[in-house]
């Protein structure tokens, strides 16, 4: 091989070590929960969590590949790096310790939701503690720590309270009485109610479970600090922009 022709080879290697380096595509984790995540007819995936996570990653020049997993799932495969991004995620100091977390994203309503002629209105947590009454949640949910003591406190509540992955699920068993409440982030319980023939059905308990921010988690397995620094910048750049302010809004 004579020098020129070495010189293009060491070239073309730059080339196209270059181009790997350069490419940048982030697995994130989506599962049907309309208006958060929505699969279209033709596969591909819609809804607020990938608006908000392709207006960031956008901003980084970086892809989003859909992984479809519950959320429970999901936060373990977050840990050990077998995907990049979660969204909605409550901060915790344990979550800490295995995600970067970014934001916050925005904030987060989580309610019970019941039936019209299911039990009386919870308004207090000593009445969520003391009605007998079997509830759902979703599995790997965090609701904030009084609903954690709550748990702690109440073997009656602890007993009665059933998990489950899958949102649409609970809704089915919800409109059987097979449960008398659900616990859900409040704009799928507006979206489901829309959807439904009878849409007066859902009744949304006075009682708030958690009112808080939720983050954009990445994972330390698989997510550099040099990456994180990068995406926590570009959060800076457009979390106060108009665009990023608007979505979600009139869902």
């Amino acid at each position: 091989m004579n020098k020129l022709q070495s010189i293009l080879v060491t070239f073309a290697l730059y080339l196209s070590m270059s181009c790997y380096v350069a490419a940048c595509e982030i697995k994130f984790r989506v599962q049907p929960y309309p208006p958060f995540s929505i699969q279209n007819a033709d596969g591909s995936w819609g809804g607020l969590d990938m608006d908000y996570a392709k207006m960031l990653l956008n901003k980084i020049e970086c892809q989003i590949k859909p992984v479809r997993v519950p959320w429970g799932r999901g936060l373990e495969m977050l840990r050990v790096g077998s995907l990049d991004l979660m969204v909605n995620v409550t901060k915790t100091p344990e979550r800490e310790k295995n995600y970067y977390f970014v934001g916050p994203q925005r904030v987060e309503k989580i309610r019970l939701i019941g039936l019209k002629d299911g039990i009386e209105p919870i308004d207090s947590w000593a009445k969520l503690a003391n009605t007998e009454a079997r509830y759902m949640r979703q599995i790997g949910a965090f609701y904030g720590d009084r609903f954690e003591q709550l748990i702690a406190d109440s073997e009656r509540f602890k007993g009665e309270l059933i998990e489950l992955p899958d949102n649409r699920i609970r809704l089915r068993l919800l409109q059987k009485h097979r449960v008398m409440g659900v616990f859900s982030e409040e704009l799928y319980a507006d979206h489901s109610a829309a959807n439904l023939a009878q849409p007066d059905l859902l009744f949304k308990h006075p009682l708030i479970i958690q009112q808080t921010p939720v983050y954009f988690a990445f994972s330390k397995f698989s997510v550099s600090e040099q990456q994180i620094n990068k995406i926590r910048a570009a959060f800076s750049a457009i979390s106060q922009t108009k665009q990023y302010k608007a979505v979600g809004q009139g869902q």
